[in-house]
């Protein structure tokens, strides 16, 4: 627990206390250098009431965050990357980044997100396989040019800042089985797949968010499968002709996890979980 949110058991923790303290879990330095971590709005300065945590920095959940009593929003996404060329009440022309600003300052939420650099943290790394029920092994990202520079048998070391994560799967499955199960741990939310549904797969991958250029490193790798947030459509055809089968889980349903890590981190820096609001965000299309 650290001296900053021990403060919080008398109500005195600020929304600066809450972004140090969570940027020694998930360092900036961990992050993308276009990415935004940390308070991206509102007063350092500001006691914290409750803090609403979720997966989006959206106008809906700044406003869900303030009817909750909650003046701290606590993200993976942030609210935005590229500024919004406008904010104010949402109207046509004015993207949700805008009003998600907007109603965020009027309504006195602080907007807190922690991005890439969370999603190359070892509790993102392992968050994936613990629900698929996979074995997790070490890290994806950079796997393929360790190999290349120290042999086939050399892997990064388990909790190594990096996308991803290598798992074994016990007893072995098909593509169809872990699709299956993919399916039941996303609340019955049907994964797209792409190659042999009938192949084994012995060692898979994860991914939170998007695949981007992991789904290579995991076919030079000698893979089975990956199980991702979101994957580029020719990619996937290109890599599934090349016999890594891929699961497509959606990349808010990957990423709706995480935000449990955000509230298990508040937690265990002393926070009250009786001041806590988890916002269950649904998913952002449906299947009828």
């Amino acid at each position: 627990m650290t001296d900053t949110l021990e403060k919080s058991l008398a109500g005195a923790a600020t929304a600066g206390d809450v972004e140090r303290a969570l940027l020694a879990r998930f360092p900036r330095g961990q992050a993308e250098e276009w990415d935004r971590c940390g308070l991206l709005v509102g007063d350092p300065a500001a006691p914290v009431t409750k803090v609403a945590v979720g997966l989006d920095a959206s106008s809906a959940n700044v406003r869900f965050a303030a009817e909750q009593g909650c003046n701290v929003l606590l993200t993976h996404h942030p609210a935005f990357l590229d500024p919004p060329s406008v904010f104010g009440p949402q109207a046509r022309g004015v993207a949700d980044a805008g009003t998600a600003v907007w109603e965020a300052c009027r309504s006195g939420v602080a907007l807190i997100n922690f991005h890439t650099c969370l999603d190359r943290a070892l509790v993102a790394q392992q968050q994936l396989p613990q629900l698929l029920g996979l074995d997790y092994e070490h890290p994806l990202e950079g796997w393929a040019a360790l190999r290349a520079s120290r042999g086939s048998q050399a892997v990064p070391s388990p909790g190594t800042p990096a996308y991803g994560a290598v798992c074994r799967a016990p007893g072995g499955m098909t593509v169809r089985e872990l699709a299956e199960r993919c399916g039941r741990v996303m609340g019955g939310r049907s994964p797209r797949v792409w190659g042999d549904p009938d192949a084994p797969v012995i060692k898979a991958a994860t991914c939170t968010g998007s695949l981007g250029d992991l789904g290579q490193e995991a076919l030079s790798a000698g893979l089975d499968a990956v199980v991702a947030g979101e994957v580029r459509y020719h990619s996937a055809i290109d890599l599934a002709a090349r016999g890594l089968a891929l699961i497509e889980l959606g990349h808010d349903a990957s990423e709706q996890p995480l935000t449990a890590c955000l509230m298990q981190a508040l937690t265990d820096e002393g926070f009250p979980r009786d001041r806590i609001v988890l916002i269950d965000q649904p998913h952002t299309w449906l299947s009828l």
